[in-house]
């Protein structure tokens, strides 16, 4: 069975289309070292990804991915390593949802 589509047919595919993350301004990372930056993960999750769909990210910091699905109509699952990013990742979907959490910050390094 042939895939839909390929990354190279993918009109978007260009590189100055994504950014690199690591380039990213501060304000776009403010709450983990790799966040990513919210505008392409929902460009990403809209075209890759029916309507209803379930997108998984393994590696999900602080839910950028999940932010992008709530906002593009997808469900999701996320997992990470990292406890503190979990829960600024949770902190944050209470925040898109509406809820009472209104001051994140990135967790101080010990």
């Amino acid at each position: 069975m042939e895939a839909d589509i390929g990354f190279l047919e993918w009109p978007m595919a260009r590189k100055e289309t994504l950014g690199d993350v690591s380039l990213v301004r501060e304000k776009e990372k403010s709450l983990h070292d790799w966040q990513q930056i919210e505008s392409e993960v929902e460009m990403l999750v809209e075209y890759f990804s029916k309507g209803c769909a379930l997108v998984c990210d393994p590696l999900a910091g602080s839910f950028t991915t999940a932010i992008a699905c709530r906002r593009n109509g997808r469900k999701f699952v996320g997992c990470d390593m990292e406890s503190e990013s979990v829960e600024i990742g949770q902190a944050r979907l209470e925040v898109e949802m509406g809820g009472l959490r209104s001051s994140l910050r990135k967790p101080r390094d010990t």
